[in-house]
């Protein structure tokens, strides 16, 4: 997969290497709920990510978040793998670019 260039505000950039680190921790939950197929912790985790990718300037982790929350709660078991490692591959190829 090719880089995927994000570009976020530059009033962010010293936030951003926390919410990457987060994201690992995100997504090692995600990986161990899979796991188990604990879909209450992958919907809650899935809300979560709707919520803040945006608002870090990760549009992408939203719309996967609001995927991933939707399939647990209505138990759309085989959907979450694939939405998982969308989710990967996203933050592995991820190229942020500051802007003003």
């Amino acid at each position: 997969m090719s880089k995927i260039e994000v570009f976020i505000s530059s009033d962010l950039q010293e936030l951003i290497p926390e919410y990457l680190e987060t994201m690992q921790k995100v997504l090692v939950i995600l990986n161990k709920s899979l796991e188990a197929m604990d879909l209450e912790t992958i919907q809650r985790e899935g809300h979560k990510l709707k919520g803040h990718g945006k608002a870090y300037g990760f549009d992408e982790i939203s719309i996967i978040g609001a995927k991933l929350e939707e399939s647990a709660k209505n138990s759309r078991k085989e959907e979450i793998p694939k939405l998982v490692k969308t989710l990967e591959d996203y933050m592995a190829n991820i190229d942020i670019k500051y802007v003003d």
